[in-house]
């Protein structure tokens, strides 16, 4: 996983500081628990899209602390939701299933 997929990723409000339950190492703020935590192991994707209690799409980062222990914070969405941002989407799926290659 590179940096780059963290870009544009803001926390949702009162999430930091955080602290790892395991070690009690603590992350002031959303910068540094993407940049000091490691990814997950077997390249598993750390992204989960879920939805608040509002039923607002949010986006569940997981990252492992250097410890060891997985943990998990919620961020606000960046998928574009709008009419563009779908036909993209649609656009998207089908060069995939015809074996192009996505711009």
């Amino acid at each position: 996983m590179t940096d780059e997929s963290f870009q544009g990723l803001k926390a949702l409000p009162f999430k930091f500081p955080r602290k790892c339950g395991n070690c009690g190492r603590e992350y002031q703020t959303e910068a540094e628990f993407l940049a000091q935590t490691e990814d997950l192991r077997n390249g598993r994707s750390p992204f989960k899209e879920s939805e608040d209690d509002d039923g607002q799409v949010i986006l569940e980062v997981f990252r492992n602390c250097v410890c060891g222990s997985t943990l998990m914070d919620e961020f606000r969405s960046r998928r574009d939701n709008s009419p563009e941002g779908q036909r993209r989407r649609e656009a998207y799926a089908k060069a995939l299933l015809a074996g192009e290659k996505p711009e």
